[in-house]
Order: structure tokens, then sequence, then C-alpha cells
């Protein structure tokens, strides 16, 4: 599995392997562990960071591809295993960045607390040395608002589904009333869809009007209400809607779609994940974008807005650019 993590301006200057062993876990958002990280550089600045599993196939054919897309000029790598066969891997993933004419600027291995450089020219390694947290670097992370999880698990746990009790009792919420519109189309489909997106709009307005009260206040929902907003989202005209109010408040939506995304029936997930991703593409937080729009694909693999934002996210477009800012569809489009 590769991420296409968070790029962010570089803070602070890293010259130092104690100065970048600790800036990676907050530039990603976790502390790696049986990964390879790849920091392109372009003009000495970190345009992206790159983290591998260890079993990811051609993983120096894509980050060659990730340099040339960035116009990287170098590449420093960070193998954090404590396998000491996973030196080849390094050393081959060196060799194959200097060969397309990306330069290694340095290449670590990371093994319980300790490092040791190897040599980017001829791959022999320079002795072990302890590694001791650069403290500076710490505070100034924290200082610009990154965090790093102990785990990259721990970054998903918002978008867990909820389960047991509460995830019965949606799910319930939701056949019944889909059962009633279901019922309520049989007899006149045209209705019964501008009667779903006049209910949608309404929900949304109503929401959104709670937030401009009070943006710090969390939003929580009954069940009968996440199943009715599940439902109306179908209609790409309150999705669409649903992505204009955004702008209002993203962080109070992104805690109100992370909620509805734990809480929504499986059905209607990529509507609310792609939602979610959103926000926080918007708000530069590349990496909760990811997560959210992974299980956006996972639940359906051809919702295509979903499709759309994976690749912004793979291309690294910037969330000011609005190209993917989606136009109201009609409510025949087969696009979702």
């Amino acid at each position: 599995m590769t991420d296409h993590d968070r790029q962010r301006p570089q803070p602070v200057r890293l010259s130092t392997p104690d100065a970048l062993l600790t800036a990676i876990p907050y530039l990603l958002g976790y502390h790696p562990c049986e990964r390879l990280v790849a920091l392109l550089l372009k003009d000495n600045h970190v345009e992206l960071i790159l983290s591998y599993q260890l079993d990811t196939p051609d993983i120096a054919t894509h980050l060659v591809e990730c340099a040339r897309r960035h116009h990287a000029s170098a590449v420093a790598l960070a193998l954090f295993s404590d396998l000491d066969s996973a030196t080849t891997l390094l050393r081959w993933t060196a060799h194959a960045a200097r060969a397309a004419g990306i330069r290694p600027l340095g290449q670590l291995q990371i093994q319980n607390g300790r490092y040791q450089v190897l040599d980017p020219h001829d791959g022999e390694d320079c002795g072990w040395q302890h590694f001791g947290p650069d403290t500076a670097i710490q505070a100034t992370m924290v200082t610009h608002g990154l965090v790093a999880h102990a785990h990259r698990a721990d970054l998903d746990t918002q978008f867990t589904a909820v389960t047991g009790a509460a995830r019965d009792a949606i799910r319930h919420t939701t056949m019944v009333i889909n059962q009633r519109w279901q019922h309520r189309s049989r007899r006149d489909a045209d209705k019964t869809r501008h009667a779903l997106r006049a209910i949608g709009q309404r929900y949304l307005a109503t929401i959104d009007r709670q937030v401009c009260a009070d943006p710090t206040r969390t939003i929580t929902l009954p069940d009968n209400h996440v199943a009715q907003l599940g439902i109306c989202l179908r209609d790409v005209a309150v999705r669409d809607a649903a992505i204009e109010y955004l702008d209002t408040n993203l962080a109070a939506y992104q805690r109100l779609w992370a909620q509805m995304m734990r809480r929504v029936d499986h059905d209607d997930l990529p509507a609310c994940a792609t939602i979610c991703a959103y926000a926080f593409w918007r708000n530069g937080d590349w990496l909760n974008a990811r997560f959210a729009i992974t299980h956006a694909l996972d639940a359906d693999p051809n919702y295509r807005l979903a499709q759309l934002l994976r690749t912004a996210l793979d291309a690294q477009i910037p969330p000011d650019d609005r190209a993917l800012k989606p136009a109201h569809a009609t409510p025949h489009s087969p696009e979702r």
C-alpha cells in the first residue's frame, strides 16, 4: 500500500538526520513502521512525501514517476524497518532514482531508536548512531498544527463505522424510511424524486444555520435524520449542495460528515465519505481526505466523484483549485 501524504510547506531547515527523523512523523501524521519513506524535493523544499509498505510492488518506478510529475530534483529516503534485508530495497530505490536523474540526498535506516546512514554512492553503511529527537523541530511542528499519531491506523478511527446496537438501529431506520419512499416512487417517480430533493436541501439549510450560529458546536443528528439525509444524498443535486455549504465552516463540517460516515447505512456511505473528503481537502488536510475517499471507494469503486477526487489527491491538486467543484447535475444524470 502506498500513501501520498500531506503536502505542506517545509516549516524548518532539516539539516541533520536527527532533525529529519524527528520531522517525518509530523509530516506524515503518524510514526511509520515497516515502511520506506521518500521525501521528494524541489528547490530545496519538500514537494511531496511518499510512504510505502515494504511489499508494495514497483516502489522505485512509482517514486520516479512522482518525482517527474512534480519536477523534483532530489530525494531523501528513510527506511523504518528492523529487517536488515530491507536495506536491499533502500539501495535499489536510491539507485533507480539516481539513474533517472534524481539526486539521492541521503539514505537512512532506522531500527529501535537508532539509525545508520548509508552512503548514497556505494551503499556502504557508516555505523549505527543513537537517535535523539530534535526538540526544536518538535516544537515547530506542533506550532504549525501538525500531530504525530503513534500508528497510522489511529488516523482512521474517526471514520470507523459504528457497530452493535447503534449499527442495527441505523440500518433498521434506513430500511423503514427507504421502503416508504420506494412505495411513493412506484406511484409517481418524478414527484417522489423532487420531494426527496426538497427534503434534503431543507435538511442541509437547517444544519448550516446551526453551524453558523455556533461553529464550535459538534452537531449530533438523530438516527432518523442520518438515515433520511443519507437517502437524500443519492440525488446528486443534494450532494453537490452539501459540498457548496462546506465553505461556511470547514472544521464544523469535517466533524459533521465524519459523523455521517460512521453512522450512515453502507449503501449511502459513498456520498457522505466523498463530501467528508472534500471538506478535508478544502482545508488542506490531504491525509484525512485520503482516508475518507478510500472509504468511499471501498464502498463503491465506481462512484464517479470519489474517483475524481482521488485523482486530485494523487496529483496533489491544491485545494484552492476549483476544477473539481462539481457542477449541479440534472436529476437524470447517471454520473455520481
